[in-house]
């Protein structure tokens, strides 16, 4: 049998203990693992029940840093688990840990993408440009036309741009450039050629 000979306090503010076995096993556990899984000194384990205290502890530390992660900012299940890895915890403890925030309702990526969708479009990016970014961050397929359906090409947006980059100039090499430019920015050539119809319309009314 092996014993856990003691629990130290670590890490900022205290929330962290370390627990001591007298075979020089050493783990990491927060406070509330100590208390939920009855981890007091003096308690016995065998191998087999010590190497299930090591599974519960890496599952709760991947969900406590996942717990921590989405609560910081918004992500894809595909960037948590990604983040949990690099953070040290195994594929598998990332992605129990996504599954059970998935379970909570606290991760969904069809909300993540109508997010990237709005935000995209407010900053004035076409459909393409938001496809890249829903592949960028790992937003399953299945998701993608549906988050796209509640976008709409944001006209004024375009037309903003064309006014500010050109100016009022009919210089065919400069309206090519902001062509080009719109077209970097996600935009088909249909909803480009739309834009610059309204342009020219426009620039003609203010001669």
């Amino acid at each position: 049998m092996i014993r856990l000979v003691g629990t130290e306090k670590s890490g900022r503010g205290g929330e962290a203990v370390t627990l001591r076995f007298d075979d020089g096993t050493s783990l990491k556990a927060d406070l509330s693992s100590v208390s939920e899984l009855g981890l007091f000194a003096g308690r016995e384990f065998d191998e087999t029940e010590l190497k299930e205290l090591k599974a519960a502890l890496r599952r709760k530390n991947a969900r406590s840093k996942a717990a921590a992660m989405i609560s910081a900012r918004p992500l894809s299940e595909y960037e948590l688990k990604r983040r949990l890895v690099e953070k040290g915890s195994s594929e598998k403890d990332a992605s129990e840990a996504a599954e059970w925030l998935k379970d909570l309702g606290a991760l969904r990526d069809s909300d993540y993408a109508e997010m990237i969708a709005r935000r995209f479009a407010a900053r004035g990016y076409g459909a393409a440009k938001i496809r890249d970014e829903f592949f960028r961050r790992g937003i399953p397929r299945d998701l993608w036309e549906d988050a796209l359906s509640r976008y709409s090409a944001n006209e004024d947006s375009i037309d903003r741009f064309l006014a500010l980059r050109l100016k009022g100039s009919n210089d065919r090499k400069e309206i090519k450039k902001a062509a080009d430019a719109l077209y970097r920015r996600g935009f088909s050539w249909d909803e480009i050629q739309e834009a610059l119809s309204r342009y020219e319309d426009l620039r003609l009314s203010e001669e």
